[in-house]
């Protein structure tokens, strides 16, 4: 298994393969929402193949990061990829400087809700929407530096 940096065009391709993503934002969203604030964007692979990814950028708050896109193909799931992506970029945001890392997620996203909550996330809101389903969580991560 190996996480890399990688560009917008490998993302927003990634994204197209992860069957939650009902309507994958492209390329063209990636750069609006990127531009001009830090970001990382991760991809998992094994032998070469891309099989994840994980994307997130600066919140308007300086102090956090918002995790905001990221997946795993299916049929690569529950290997520990998603559990790789998120380790790396906690450490990177950690060495970046930012005390929290932020993300949402829908309540029909039981999976991601719970990869969250075990990685030490807790819910802070939850916006109501038309279905129960598609009510949006927000969630927050208090980081800590690694002892010396």
């Amino acid at each position: 298994m190996e996480i890399q940096i990688v560009d917008i065009p490998t993302t927003a391709r990634l994204s197209l393969h992860i069957p939650e993503f009902e309507a994958p934002y492209g390329e063209d969203v990636y750069y609006q929402r990127l531009s001009g604030k830090n970001h990382l964007l991760l991809a998992a692979s094994i032998d070469g193949l891309l099989v994840g990814f994980k994307t997130g950028y600066e919140s308007d708050e300086p102090t956090h990061f918002y995790s905001w896109m990221g997946g795993v193909l299916p049929e690569y799931r529950k290997l520990g990829f998603a559990t790789a992506l998120a380790a790396y970029q906690e450490k990177w945001v950690i060495e970046q400087g930012y005390s929290h890392i932020l993300m949402k997620t829908r309540n029909q996203n039981r999976n991601m809700l719970l990869f969250c909550l075990a990685r030490g996330f807790q819910i802070t809101a939850v916006r109501p929407a038309e279905t129960l389903a598609e009510h949006r969580i927000y969630l927050q991560k208090e980081l800590k530096k690694a002892d010396p």
